[in-house]
């Protein structure tokens, strides 16, 4: 048989190698990634004020959207309904319920 055949195992860590050592040059690659954000901008004060403060409203919009929600679900009386959803800013659950009467 041919010596110089290559099996595809050997073939792959080849292939794998290379890549990495092209890679090599380039930098580190990482999972995640740190960005500075201008304080005064738009994003920079959304994120400075994810959890209160001047984006107070953006949970108290979630609030009301999950309570319009829950009012046109059906239950039992005296159960407790809830709906959740996160904060497109912050990431914070938010939570309304409804006690149906």
């Amino acid at each position: 048989m041919n010596a110089n055949r290559l099996t595809r195992r050997q073939l792959l860590a080849t292939t794998m190698g290379l890549g990495l050592g092209a890679g090599l040059g380039l930098g580190k690659a990482s999972a995640m990634s740190q960005s500075q954000l201008s304080a005064g901008s738009e994003l920079g004060t959304a994120y400075a004020n994810r959890c209160g403060g001047g984006d107070a409203s953006a949970h108290q919009k979630l609030i009301s959207d999950l309570q319009a929600v829950l009012m046109q679900q059906p239950g039992t009386k005296g159960e407790t309904l809830t709906k959740t959803a996160y904060c497109p800013i912050c990431g914070c659950p938010v939570t309304a319920t409804r006690t149906v009467l």
